[in-house]
């Protein structure tokens, strides 16, 4: 199933991903995926807790905020108001991101060494540099092009939510969706999922990564669902980038990227706001 390499001194064949033959544990200087140096099946896992365990969080903290909330509230409009204000999407969105982060963190345990390593290369700042700039510079031209075509595209029903809680709540999202999220983020899929289908073909890694990372911020169920369209290929070239700084420079390259693409929109969001 997944790729292999073989090892120049006992002529065995192993996963590609390891820098040690498992068989005469020589150390192996050339390998083509330099990506995957955690176990698959930890891979998985990481990419099953990010996916998954967040949709499942956001259920089970939505479902216990609200227990909690109709204790408190006693009259049932002011209840129902409560569960479809800003306020409860913003508690549950937070908790869910600070409890998945800790989740991958403790199921990373000592592999999170292995990823602050990468931070220590000098090419790290100015390959984030360059690529905050470059995705900045295509989500400029794909507005000009749209408006041009007398297309009217709004943010997505993703963006939406995000941009009403950062006016409510400035610091905690960018603590929240500036930091912790990304982070998550680039774990869950690159780390994860990215790794894992490397290990099988780099293309194939490469494909399915970029299509789940659009259309987890895709809302499916959108009244707009061509606006929803519209703002997809915002999300396919970023995951695009991410995925090309992540195996080209590592985990420290495609996460400050994030981090800073996340923060300068938050940041932008707050002056927009503070200055209407």
């Amino acid at each position: 199933m997944f790729k292999q390499t073989e090892c120049p001194y006992c002529k065995n064949k192993f996963d590609d991903a390891y820098d040690e033959c498992p068989y005469c544990h020589s150390q192996i200087t050339k390998r083509t995926n330099k990506v995957s140096f955690i176990p698959f099946f930890k891979q998985i896992i990481i990419f099953a807790i990010g996916l998954f365990g967040f949709q499942l969080l956001g259920l089970i903290i939505g479902f216990l905020v609200g227990g909690i909330s109709s204790l408190i509230i006693t009259n049932s409009y002011q209840y129902e108001e409560f569960l479809k204000s800003l306020h409860y999407n913003a508690l549950i969105n937070f908790i869910a991101y600070a409890i998945t982060f800790v989740g991958l963190v403790l199921t990373l345990w000592k592999d999170n060494f292995t990823l602050l390593k990468t931070f220590k290369h000098w090419t790290i700042p100015v390959s984030a540099i360059i690529a905050f700039v470059s995705i900045f510079i295509f989500n400029l031209i794909y507005g000009i092009i749209l408006k041009s075509c007398g297309v009217i595209i709004k943010d997505n029903q993703n963006e939406t939510m995000l941009t009403d809680i950062v006016k409510s709540y400035p610091i905690l999202s960018i603590l929240i969706f500036g930091l912790v999220g990304p982070i998550c983020e680039e774990i869950t899929y690159r780390v994860g999922l990215y790794s894992f289908l490397r290990r099988i073909n780099k293309y194939l890694a490469y494909g399915i990564t970029i299509l789940v990372f659009a259309f987890i911020h895709f809302d499916f169920l959108s009244s707009d669902i061509v606006n929803e369209f519209l703002n997809l290929p915002y999300y396919l070239f970023a995951a695009f980038v991410f995925c090309f700084l992540y195996e080209k420079f590592g985990f420290a390259s495609s996460v400050s990227t994030h981090i800073a693409n996340n923060i300068f929109s938050i940041i932008s969001t707050i002056v927009v706001a503070y200055n209407k």
